[in-house]
């Protein structure tokens, strides 16, 4: 750390000026990074004017209010900023500029990466200045046992900077009042239904925020047309969805959610009959809202991640719930790893990875996200199965909150009747059958009616429980 009179000055980043705009872009737009890596954020150690005002804005403004701002509350705050100032036209120009372009920038794949650098220098600087005032103490009170001590937490803050602020919740700070601590971790009950009553019953309404949802099938069974269904009733209930394909082009998910909404058929739908456009029209208008996305097999989660905060900056809206069809398409952020010497311990450990990632995912955004995932072989053909079926790793399994497997004997084929075994709930009831009738050309998947309800076993010997009330649509 360099003086002048004698005066400490802050260090700068010794990083190249597109990194540092990729750190900028993160601190706009990514939910979590602002926020967790507050302390280790410095707008002084920004490079030039324009990148150093709009850190201070932001730093500011997460300071303040605990969160990041939205693009209006930023641009609110860089024209205030203007008026007390008096900058000349071309710094504005230059910071508006700045703005803009942050968020349209790609946000980083290497998001570990960043946050590792940006959490090291922090860190280094904040011990530079905690040693530069321990120092100073010394000099100023070499006698003084009391000032002396002060330098122990100084340096024991510094070194914890750019290790997270959150530091959990003090339970008997109102152990009569436990909702007052709900939304401190993003609102467990921000609660999301699916078209499935009983899971909704079992579960108190639904998948919470920061909750990740699975639905386990064998290829061609119908895990997105249950993603179509779980995303195509949230939108009609009110809630924001975002949903994101490895596998179809957007027309062919826009399609399939028109017929499951409107109750027509595909063919209907594609051929834009006067019958579907009827029942089109009735869902013009008031709230909602689905965006939908196609990206390429293989991308990492931070593909989607930077998407999801570009849909955030562009519709002004976070999303209620993220759908993605599928996980199992997704490659992990991170290519280091060294979890096992096989191709197949690599494998097993990166797809528990990916599912670690879309949880942080859920987390950040607070709101639930519902994926798919492939059976291994050995559950093909079966009538019956649980989560020990879930292809590549279990690690699967263990991450996620909820886990519905997608079952059918040869019968119920014939029918078209399917069970969704649940075989995991964290967070309520689980292991229980719900038995739905499924209508491929209309994209429904539906739960079945109280004749099909009680304590009756399925064919495959799973109890059902179907016939809890809960509000539809």
């Amino acid at each position: 750390m360099s003086e002048t009179n004698g005066v400490a000055k802050p260090p700068k980043y010794p990083f190249a000026l597109g990194f540092q705009k990729d750190v900028l872009a993160l601190m706009t737009r990514d939910p979590g990074f602002l926020m967790e890596m507050s302390d280790a954020l410095d707008a002084k150690y920004f490079d030039g004017d324009a990148l150093t005002i709009v850190a201070r804005l932001l730093i500011g403004h997460a300071k303040k209010y605990g969160q990041r701002p939205s693009k209006n509350s930023l641009l609110t705050r860089v024209m205030r900023h203007f008026e007390k100032y008096e900058l000349d036209d071309d710094l504005q120009e230059e910071v508006l500029q700045l703005i803009h372009n942050l968020y349209r920038r790609e946000l980083p794949s290497d998001l570990a990466f960043v946050r590792e650098q940006v959490a090291d220098f922090g860190r280094l600087a904040a011990l530079k200045w905690a040693l530069h005032d321990s120092v100073d103490l010394l000099a100023k009170h070499p006698a003084d046992l009391v000032k002396q001590q002060q330098i122990v937490p100084l340096l024991t803050k510094a070194l914890s900077v750019g290790t997270g602020q959150r530091i959990g919740i003090q339970l008997f700070d109102a152990p009569d009042e436990p909702s007052r601590f709900r939304g401190q971790e993003g609102d467990p009950q921000r609660k999301v239904p699916t078209p499935w009553p009983t899971l909704n019953y079992a579960r108190r309404g639904g998948l919470g925020a920061g909750e990740l949802g699975v639905i386990l099938g064998e290829p061609a069974r119908g895990k997105s047309m249950a993603l179509v269904n779980i995303a195509a009733h949230a939108a009609l209930v009110g809630r924001r969805v975002v949903y994101v394909s490895t596998e179809l082009r957007e027309y062919d998910v826009i399609c399939r959610l028109l017929a499951r909404m409107t109750k027509r058929e595909l063919p209907e739908v594609e051929d834009e009959h006067p019958d579907f456009k009827s029942a089109a029209q009735a869902l013009k208008g008031g709230d909602r809202y689905i965006r939908v996305a196609a990206i390429r097999r293989g991308a990492p989660v931070t593909v989607i991640r930077s998407l999801v905060s570009r849909i955030v900056a562009n519709d002004g809206v976070d999303p209620e719930v993220l759908v993605i069809d599928y996980a199992d398409e997704l490659s992990p952020s991170r290519s280091d790893f060294h979890h096992g010497d096989s191709a197949s311990e690599h494998g097993y450990y990166a797809y528990g990875d990916i599912y670690y990632e879309l949880t942080n995912l859920a987390t950040d955004y607070h709101c639930p996200i519902w994926t798919a995932s492939q059976v291994n072989r050995l559950a093909y053909g079966a009538e019956s199965f649980g989560m020990e079926a879930a292809s590549d790793s279990i690690k699967k399994a263990q991450v996620a909150d909820a886990i519905l497997c997608l079952c059918q004997s040869d019968d119920e084929e014939k029918t078209n009747r399917m069970r969704i075994w649940v075989d995991k709930l964290r967070r309520g009831k689980s292991k229980f059958s719900i038995g739905l009738k499924v209508d491929f050309l209309r994209c429904m998947m539906r739960e079945r009616g109280p004749t099909d309800a009680g304590t009756a076993k399925s064919e495959s010997g799973q109890e059902s429980t179907n016939g809890h009330a809960a509000k539809g649509e």
